[in-house]
């Protein structure tokens, strides 16, 4: 199967994402770029020391959401429409896959930002008191409240699954990392404790025989 090098890339995560790494190439002779960020299944994972995901373009998406959804109707339509709306449009494109990622408490209140400034700019005051009254009145929820919901139905979900396949191939719920081909032993520990390497979308069998590889030789050596 040939490997389309313009829509591949190789991401490194782990203790020595900043170093340098040799250039991957395909049997047709093209290079595998690697980069800071990727967009994986509609999430942008980002080059750092742990598996991160990057939250710029999903509040970018809900900022332009919301100055459309203002441009339309304007203030010709009550709070509870408005709202409505936002609850509807904007927070799909927030929460989109974040039960799955690791978040800490900057990236809650990331999340929260753009909610508050709607609330602040809809209800025309700089208090949040205010704020947190009109959405305690509304019953309006934040995402730092909305996400832990989600991530224990998917944990629920997840652990009633009965495909090995299916579990094999996704992020742990409970430790937020990547298990390759059911790596959850000692290689799974070397894997994600010293090596940190994830390779996505290269399609290519040899890559992950050549990570297996490194892998074993790693913790032989260790």
């Amino acid at each position: 199967m040939a490997v389309n090098s313009k829509k591949s890339c190789c991401l490194r995560v782990g203790p020595r994402c900043d170093k340098h790494c040799k250039n991957i190439c395909t049997s047709c002779g093209h290079l595998i770029p690697w980069v800071d960020e990727m967009k994986y299944l509609g999430l942008f994972i980002v080059q750092s020391r742990t598996f991160k995901c990057s939250l710029d373009h999903a509040k970018r998406s809900v900022y332009r959401v919301v100055n459309g959804i203002f441009g339309r109707i304007g203030r010709m339509a009550s709070e509870e429409v408005i709202l409505e709306l936002i609850k509807t449009k904007c927070l799909p494109i927030l929460l989109y896959g974040l039960e799955v990622c690791p978040l800490s408490k900057t990236n809650f209140r990331s999340l929260d930002f753009p909610i508050n400034r709607f609330f602040i700019k809809l209800f025309n005051t700089s208090d949040m008191q205010i704020v947190t009254e009109c959405q305690s009145a509304f019953n309006f929820r934040l995402p730092s409240t909305i996400i832990p919901d989600r991530c224990e139905t998917f944990r629920a979900k997840y652990d009633s699954c009965n495909n090995s396949l299916f579990k094999s191939n996704l992020p742990c719920p409970r430790c937020n990392i990547f298990c390759f081909c059911g790596l959850n032993g000692l290689f799974g520990v070397y894997f994600v404790s010293c090596i940190r390497l994830i390779v996505l979308r290269v399609g290519s069998i040899l890559v992950f025989v050549v990570c297996c590889f490194c892998l074993f030789v790693f913790s032989i050596t260790r």
